[in-house]
């Protein structure tokens, strides 16, 4: 028989690097630093947070204190998509028959804050799913128990992959 002659040749894959992997989460951002609430129950008006591409969730972080007893915060969320800006919904689950259709009532979302017992301040966290299309989002706060006495918001955001 013949020798078979052993392949001894070496084979070298060479790979592109690839991309660092995102992060889970996106550190906390300063959406709105500590100041007093806008006077007669005004909007604040910060600038919107543009949303990463992969982001899934934004969580805003508020921290309020009342100007007097009774203060209590209140807040809109808007989200844009480059070109307009609006706010997040709320659908009336009660369905009204008008044949052949249900009616359904939709309105703009205003959220409630605590009321806090004392002069302490009071943090809550609110979360929002981020929906295709959105590139910003931002909320907006302003004073809904004691409008001639605004206490002071502050409100910080972190968001996740």
């Amino acid at each position: 028989m013949p020798a078979v002659a052993a392949d001894r040749s070496l084979r070298v894959t060479v790979q592109q690097p690839s991309a660092s992997p995102k992060p889970a989460r996106i550190a906390r951002v300063v959406h709105l630093a500590s100041a007093a609430l806008p006077a007669a129950g005004a909007w604040t008006n910060q600038a919107a947070y543009a949303i990463p591409d992969g982001v899934s969730a934004v969580s805003f972080i508020t921290t309020y204190a009342r100007g007097v007893a009774n203060g209590q915060p209140k807040f809109r969320i808007l989200v844009g998509n480059g070109t307009e800006e609006g706010d997040i919904s709320v659908i009336d689950p009660v369905v009204v028959a008008s044949q052949p259709f249900g009616l359904q009532s939709a309105y703009a979302q205003v959220i409630l804050g605590a009321v806090p017992q004392d002069a302490n301040p009071v943090s809550r966290e609110l979360m929002v799913l981020v929906r295709g299309g959105w590139t910003t989002i931002r909320m907006i706060a302003a004073e809904h128990g004691v409008t001639a006495t605004p206490g002071t918001i502050a409100i910080a955001l972190t968001a996740a992959y």
